[in-house]
């Protein structure tokens, strides 16, 4: 399968990804883990953190030499996906999971966090614990590139140097049914580890949200007073509606406002004449403008058209947005 279908295949897993069913596909059939089904007792941990789950936690898939890599689901009890009940949850599988890949969910099964464990060895081998987060429906592009680095069939092992010393050497996926050695668990983790690495998620991040300002610009409407660049644009106004909006997530993350404020589908209930990329036919203005802003005042709210958080993928020449003529065509979505 060409790279840009086996990626779209993976986008479509997440954007839909509801259940275990789901997950299991993705590593089952496209990541190319082999399959488990088994429980985890979580005889002996203490009650507190038994009842953060709904059930025993699951090894569902498995890969490596002797399957020694472990991927694990745990779904929590609590209707928000909250980084303190997965730690501790954490703590009590590590002991018999080292090589492993955690994924949690809230108890809907609507959010998902991939959690990888790479230990500091700056720091006495301290834990970082790093996350993929996962909402079905969600803008999910650089959550695809990430886990499609886990695949184990674009994985082998070649001995280099005079050492003996064992490297990961990373060729293109290989051809439906063909095997190769398999990689230790020890390459897998360190694969892992590559794909939560922070560096480049943040990379990948401020791109992304790069082109979504450029996108923005072009589309959003503030009061006759806003400042203006020299450029004619409002990239001051656009620069403090995405700051905010980051404010809002930042406090969704710690659980500090409802996770229900996020969710299209209960956004449609929530709201008034709520209907994103509503196709009316053409030439047939919208049934409802939604203006949002940041005053009470009609004259000082600016506009913002939904399509621009609820869009789907688009791609433009912003060669000329960049300054720079040889960038070509750029990727964005809401």
């Amino acid at each position: 399968m060409a790279q840009i279908e086996r990626q779209q295949t993976v986008l479509h897993i997440l954007q839909n990804l509801r259940d275990l069913g789901g997950l299991k596909k993705l590593f089952w059939e496209e990541l190319n883990y082999e399959r488990e089904n088994k429980p985890l007792s979580m005889r002996g941990w203490p009650d507190s953190v038994r009842k953060t789950l709904i059930d025993d936690p699951i090894l569902f898939a498995s890969g490596g030499a002797d399957n020694a890599f472990h991927v694990v689901y745990c779904r929590l009890a609590s209707d928000s996906l909250q980084r303190g009940l997965e730690r501790p949850v954490v703590n009590q599988l590590i002991r018999e999971q080292f090589y492993c890949l955690f994924v949690f969910s809230d108890s809907s099964q609507s959010a998902w966090h991939f959690l990888n464990i790479k230990y500091d060895e700056k720091t006495e081998k301290r834990r970082l614990f790093r996350r993929i987060t996962v909402r079905a429906g969600g803008g999910l592009r650089t959550a695809t590139e990430r886990l499609q680095m886990m695949d184990l069939a674009a994985m082998s092992i070649h001995a280099t140097s005079r050492r003996g010393v064992q490297k990961l050497v990373l060729p293109p996926a290989k051809p439906a049914g063909s095997k190769g050695e398999p990689p230790s668990p020890l390459e897998i983790q360190k694969r892992h580890d590559d794909a939560f690495d922070v560096e480049s998620v943040t990379k990948a991040f401020y791109k992304e949200l790069a082109n979504w300002h450029f996108w923005a610009l072009k589309h959003v409407r503030f009061p006759r007073d806003a400042p203006k660049e020299a450029d004619g644009h409002e990239h001051i106004g656009v620069i403090r509606m995405i700051t905010r909006l980051i404010f809002c997530w930042f406090v969704k993350e710690k659980g500090l406002i409802p996770e229900v404020l996020f969710d299209q589908r209960r956004l449609d209930e929530l709201l008034d004449g709520f209907a994103p990329d509503k196709d009316l036919g053409e030439n047939v203005r919208p049934r409802y403008v939604r203006i949002d802003g940041f005053s009470r005042r009609p004259d000082s709210q600016p506009i913002v058209p939904d399509f621009l958080f609820f869009g789907p993928e688009r791609e433009e020449d912003l060669s000329v947005d960049y300054g720079d003529r040889k960038l070509g065509r750029s990727a964005w979505e809401g």
